[in-house]
């Protein structure tokens, strides 16, 4: 059984309409899947989590953004259980650098293909992380753009990546370094 763990927040709603499209697509091929759905930060987690504990896991698959794959990835690092990712955020930097389709169909038949390959992984404290690590200047826009009102109504129009470079030309004007 393949699990999806989709965020339908994810790029103001995107998470959802492709996971629509998705599930129409799993039908149709006939794929034995189950989903579910996050609700709040850090809840990909407890599913992925949740989820390891079956006997029929074929794989776990995020649907959503960076932020979804980071919290699906935790529980299964170090697992046998492979991981796939169908992007629906509005950066997803994570499919850019593994040459992930953003067409849907293309980006599950390469899950369906069944082709795991190993990725490195890194961790800080007691996090992994798979994508990558921003801190000073790169944490400061990611942050500065996660929380902004600008790029939920960016993503309405499917610009969601545009509110990075806002935020980037802006701090590059008001950031100020920081000790750590």
């Amino acid at each position: 059984m393949i699990h999806f763990i989709v965020n339908p927040s994810s790029a103001g709603g995107r998470g959802k309409k492709v996971w629509d499209k998705l599930e129409l697509a799993l039908k149709e091929k006939e794929v034995p899947h189950q989903v579910h759905f996050t609700h709040r930060h850090r809840h990909a987690i407890e599913l992925a989590e949740q989820i390891l504990q079956e006997d029929s896991v074929q794989a776990v698959v995020a649907v959503g953004g960076d932020g979804t794959v980071h919290e699906t990835a935790q529980p299964l690092i170090g697992t046998t259980v492979p991981f796939g990712f169908i992007p629906a955020g509005s950066g997803n930097d994570f499919a850019r650098s593994l040459g992930i389709p953003r067409d849907i169909d293309q980006a599950l038949d390469r899950i369906l293909k069944h082709d795991p390959r190993p990725i490195d992984v890194g961790q800080i404290n007691y996090s992994y992380f798979i994508n990558g690590a921003g801190i000073g200047f790169d944490g400061a826009v990611s942050k500065r753009t996660n929380n902004s009102k600008e790029k939920k109504w960016l993503n309405q129009w499917k610009l969601g990546r545009f509110s990075y470079t806002m935020n980037v030309l802006q701090l590059l004007f008001t950031y100020q370094p920081t000790d750590f």
